[in-house]
């Protein structure tokens, strides 16, 4: 019996479905299903009712008794692994680009003031390596702007950012621009989370290129500088990159989705006194500052 077993059958009982569990371990369906094969041959008894037609997974009875056992054993694994950490007072935390660039840096320095016996290992990952990272113990604690999905981890949403419209000083756009004003050749596109990818997919269509795609805010501003285009960007990128000069801020006539940062963590390390510290001070900058276009979620 092995940890790739036991978290193969958490998924699937959380999930109810293989190929949704298969994506939320970032391993094939096929591999999923011959673990939890394996893992119902080692315990000689079927975990999960199958049967042509069905379109869930639901666990037996020996599932169900097991499931509480699967949640001890990794709940104990992960107490294990957590107490080098714990002793040595290092955060290490896992906080997507955009945010790091334009929002994080005040925090930081409020933390480090209020926890001066703890250091930061800051890094920067989106959700898709987060979530291994936090599985793997690199990180303790991540922020980005899709969910970290896990059985061994706690992810919830934190803060909410609107979006909005940014143009180069040569680009010839409305103060109120409409989107049939938003030529997409003239885009410098950034994934900043799926709800935006999704619409902009709906809205310009799944075969329209932008002009140039980047993943580094420093990258925007360099393609900003002489050219005519434009960007759909969060609030907070918006109003860094305006301070900096030579750009164009717009409030557009049309609704953009809102981009919701999530905080991650494992499950084990709950309790974790730093990690409770640091999402702390995201709020108290939050209420205190009050940043253009973010508000909690709890606020809502």
């Amino acid at each position: 019996m092995t940890l790739a077993e036991i978290e193969a059958f958490l998924a699937v009982y959380r999930l109810e479905n293989i190929t949704k569990a298969a994506e939320s371990q970032f391993i094939s369906q096929s591999s999923l299903s011959l673990r939890l094969q394996t893992l119902e041959r080692e315990l000689g008894k079927e975990l999960f009712v199958r049967g042509k037609g069905r379109r869930s997974l639901e666990p037996t009875q020996w599932g169900r008794r097991f499931y509480p056992l699967a949640l001890e054993y990794i709940d104990l694994l992960d107490k294990m692994n957590s107490l080098g950490r714990l002793e040595t007072a290092v955060l290490h935390v896992s906080v997507i680009n955009s945010l790091a660039e334009c929002f994080f840096s005040p925090v930081f320095q409020a933390f480090l003031s209020d926890n001066e016996d703890c250091a930061l290992d800051v890094q920067d990952m989106d959700f898709a390596k987060a979530t291994p990272a936090l599985l793997s113990g690199v990180a303790d604690l991540s922020f980005t702007a899709d969910a970290c999905i896990h059985s061994r981890l706690i992810c919830a949403p934190l803060f909410r950012e609107k979006m909005t419209v940014i143009s180069s000083a040569r680009a010839d756009i409305d103060p109120r621009p409409a989107i049939s004003r938003l030529d997409p050749a003239k885009e410098i596109y950034v994934s900043w989370c799926s709800a935006i990818d999704s619409w902009h997919a709906e809205t310009f269509g799944k075969n329209t290129r932008a002009k140039v795609s980047i993943s580094v805010i420093q990258q925007l501003k360099y393609f900003f500088e002489g050219r005519d285009c434009w960007a759909i960007v969060p609030c907070s990128v918006a109003d860094s990159l305006h301070k900096s000069g030579g750009i164009k801020l717009h409030d557009p006539e049309f609704v953009l989705p809102s981009r919701v940062i999530h905080y991650s963590r494992r499950l084990s390390d709950e309790h974790n006194i730093y990690a409770d510290a640091l999402i702390k001070a995201v709020k108290t900058h939050i209420l205190t500052t009050r940043p253009l276009g973010i508000r909690l979620v709890e606020e809502e």
